[in-house]
């Protein structure tokens, strides 16, 4: 399932445009491969004036999480400028990475552009992430780091 059919069917849904209506507004989108495909998306509702988070999981149903705390202020998503999808996206981080992941995230957000940020987690718990340009499929940035502690 795509981002933006996810986005598209969740913003159909009545709980969705209840908590709309009441001021949350789209902030980012989170998915992750399962035996190579994404089969479910998160969505991630930000309301500005009580600063809480509401997440919307996406499947064949929709399902919303209960009011949390945000951790930090959010930007509005602006779902427009999502010009390719999570699949190419991963493709082209695909080309530049050499390793081998056990795990695929992806996250789709709001930094100075609409960013689609793919991470590779590899079996020693190395982390690669490319931010990749939403609207013309560049990577913007390569950054790895090591997830596991050292004593």
């Amino acid at each position: 399932m795509e981002a933006g059919e996810a986005i598209e069917k969740a913003m159909k849904d009545g709980n969705v445009k209840k908590i709309i209506d009441d001021g949350f507004f789209l902030a980012s989108a989170f998915s992750s491969l399962k035996k190579g495909k994404i089969t479910e998306w998160i969505l991630l509702f930000f309301n500005s004036k009580t600063k809480k988070t509401i997440d919307c999981y996406v499947t064949q149903n929709i399902n919303l999480d209960e009011e949390m705390p945000a951790l930090k202020e959010l930007t509005e998503l602006n779902t427009e400028k999502i010009k390719i999808s999570a699949e190419e996206a991963i493709e082209t981080a695909k080309s530049k990475f050499s390793g081998s992941a056990i795990s695929t995230l992806i996250t789709i957000t709001t930094k100075e552009r609409v960013v689609i940020s793919i991470t590779f987690i590899s079996a020693a718990l190395q982390a690669t992430i490319y931010d990749i340009d939403a609207e013309n499929g560049e990577i913007l940035r390569e950054e790895s780091a090591n997830l596991a502690r050292r004593a």
